[in-house]
């Protein structure tokens, strides 16, 4: 490509071709640079990811360039642009730490990725008080459970694995973390099947029907965790996180769905548990990736690793999206209907002197609509 383009240039053979041998294409260049005066680039056709994240090569030659630089390229898409534009933004509105910061909060997200003695009981615990709460119908008591347990700092550890392409701590902190589903599935399946219990409870049901604002809570939690992970000065923020994500109790809903023979319960529990794993984990991620957090330059594997991790968590967040918005479209159907059926009441009941409403009972069979009205009358 050099020799066909310089043949067609009235160089008088003043262009010199010269291959040079680096072990990275960026320090190469910028090595030789040193003895010119200056330097014209063209633009490589890189992912969208390494421009985003890592940005483009000749941009990472310019920044660090000796000498001026001159670059060409296309003109980018307007999607791109605006991306990089965004990612841009947010990068310099959020801090960015420094090599020992980033150290430390790697050595604590290590350690809190292993799954030793200290984890399995208090996942045991924090299992027995989120189920026993679900059981008795106690926020508070649920509320208890997610602060005693320990699994958001595997799921934080994934999330920083991903941002630093590193595979050990990866897979340290995934194995953590089924470890403890595992646990506390089994737990909430030992207390549900001992404690008798009828029709589920409230605090049951309400965890059975996740829509996109649960996924929306989820992506807030996972970027408030690495954030407030990172951070010393909101490092206190980290016990509101732990609520706000709510990692134990859908589990002890599918051992409690499991326990009665009601997969529907079960599978709800289980979609609200993937849900906000998904969420925190991409979230997470993105915002140790704004905060600084890098694969080591120049290791190509862990670049991989990074785009490999954030696309397999998008497709996974796409997946979990699907049935969060029908169900979502569930919802406002059944709200809308409930608005319907209120408006006529209302204006039946104007008609009748002396009535006063006490309830109504809706059941719904196919496309028809049954409703069961309770009034008090003076008549």
């Amino acid at each position: 490509m050099i020799a066909r383009t310089v043949g067609g240039l009235p160089t008088d053979d003043l262009i010199e071709a010269k291959v040079i041998t680096a072990p990275g294409v960026v320090g190469g260049i910028l090595n030789e640079a040193k003895e010119y005066d200056l330097m014209m680039l063209g633009a490589s056709e890189e992912g969208l990811f390494d421009r985003v994240l890592f940005g483009t090569i000749p941009e990472r030659i310019a920044r660090k360039s000796p000498v001026p630089v001159m670059i060409a390229k296309q003109r980018a898409p307007l999607h791109q642009f605006w991306l990089r534009r965004v990612w841009t933004a947010l990068s310099r509105i959020l801090p960015t730490l420094e090599a020992e910061e980033r150290s430390t909060v790697y050595q604590q997200s290590r350690e809190g990725a292993r799954a030793d003695i200290d984890f399995f009981v208090m996942i045991t615990l924090a299992a027995t008080i989120a189920t026993l709460g679900l059981l008795l119908n106690s926020a508070a008591v649920i509320i208890g459970g997610m602060l005693v347990a320990p699994l958001m700092s595997p799921v934080i550890g994934i999330a920083l694995a991903i941002a630093l392409g590193n595979v050990r701590l990866l897979r340290d902190a995934v194995e953590s973390t089924i470890k403890g589903i595992s646990l506390t599935v089994v737990v909430a399946l030992f207390l549900a099947s001992i404690v008798p219990l009828g029709e589920p409870t409230g605090e049951v049901l309400a965890r059975t029907s996740p829509n996109l604002l649960d996924l929306m809570i989820a992506l807030a939690s996972g970027a408030a965790g690495a954030y407030a992970v990172s951070r010393k000065d909101v490092s206190a923020a980290l016990p509101g996180v732990a609520i706000a994500a709510a990692l134990v109790p859908p589990l002890g809903v599918v051992g409690v769905g499991l326990a009665g023979r009601q997969l529907a319960v079960a599978g709800g529990g289980l979609l609200l548990f993937g849900t906000n794993l998904v969420g925190i984990t991409l979230a997470g991620a993105v915002i140790f990736l704004l905060l600084g957090f890098r694969p080591v330059k120049g290791v190509r594997d862990r670049e991989s690793q990074l785009r490999r991790g954030l696309v397999v968590t998008m497709l996974l967040l796409l997946v979990v999206s699907l049935p969060l918005g029908f169900m979502s479209g569930r919802t406002v159907q059944a709200t809308q209907e409930e608005e319907v059926v209120r408006r006529v009441l209302t204006r039946e009941l104007e008609e009748i002197e002396g009535a006063a409403l006490v309830g109504y009972e809706l059941e719904r069979q196919g496309e028809q609509v049954s409703l069961t009205v309770t009034i008090y009358a003076r008549r």
